[in-house]
C-alpha cells in the first residue's frame, strides 16, 4: 500500500464516520422532535451517548 492509498483509505473511514453520524442526529431530531441545532448541542454537551442525548432532551 502506497501513501496514496493510505490517504484514500483515510477519507473513506472518515467520509462513513461523517454519515453515521448524520444520520444519528437525523435520528435523533425525528425522535425527539427538537430542532437539529438542539440536538447538536446536546451531543456537544453530553457525548455522543444516544440514551444521554435523549435525557438532555427530556425524551
Amino acid at each position: 500500500m502506497n501513501a496514496s492509498d493510505d490517504d484514500l483509505a483515510k477519507k473513506a473511514e472518515s467520509e462513513k464516520l461523517a454519515m453515521q453520524r448524520e444520520h444519528e442526529v437525523d435520528s435523533l431530531v425525528r425522535a425527539t422532535g427538537r430542532s437539529r441545532v438542539q440536538v447538536l448541542n446536546a451531543m456537544k454537551v453530553r457525548g455522543p451517548s444516544r440514551d444521554a442525548v435523549l435525557r438532555a432532551l427530556g425524551k
